[in-house]
């Protein structure tokens, strides 16, 4: 039973697709240069005799057992984190704000209705709101299409290692002392 519970709810470090942080190679963009997934997976299975390319490391090791399933951190969705490609998180990389352009608020009386502040969730008034990043309307599904982002699968910079390099011995003769 624990084999079973263990196969359905856990990878290992080395089956969890990675998330590059902090750079534009997450983005789903469709472009001449850049290759699709399947095409990918095409050349790769092409080239099994070739040695695998080493991936970079994150908060797991290869062999550490980590949960299948993850928040991600950028649209709150549950994802699996061995089955995670560009373009499964839409979100928007800038925040909810009050419309005031569209007249929607026109008859809005906050002693009667409330705070317009407290509606940003409420799906009736998502054509009050719009997002800044791309001024669509509060409802739009997102302006940036990635892999899911969670803290198991961001690649992880090492931390820079500082050495001291010792001093070379003095050439200088000491001066005799003196008896």
């Amino acid at each position: 039973m624990r084999s079973t519970l263990e196969e359905k709810y856990l990878v290992l470090g080395k089956d969890v697709v990675r998330y590059h942080a902090d750079t534009d190679s997450e983005d789903d963009k469709e472009s001449e240069n850049e290759s699709s997934e399947e095409e990918e997976g095409d050349r790769n299975a092409e080239s099994e005799n070739e040695p695998r390319k080493k991936l970079k490391p994150i908060a797991a090791a290869d062999d550490e057992m980590v949960p299948r399933y993850a928040e991600c951190l950028n649209c709150k969705e549950r994802f699996d984190v061995s089955d995670n490609k560009r373009g499964y998180c839409r979100w928007h990389t800038g925040k909810k704000e009050v419309n005031w352009d569209g007249g929607f608020w026109d008859d809005h009386d906050e002693d009667c209705h409330g705070r317009i502040d407290d509606l940003i969730d409420d799906e009736d008034c998502m054509e009050g709101f719009m997002w800044s990043c791309c001024e669509e309307p509060g409802d739009d599904e997102g302006c940036k299409s990635t892999k899911h982002k969670a803290h198991v699968n961001e690649i992880r910079n090492p931390s820079p290692v500082i050495v001291s390099v010792p001093k070379p011995p003095s050439r200088k003769r000491k001066a005799e002392q003196q008896m």
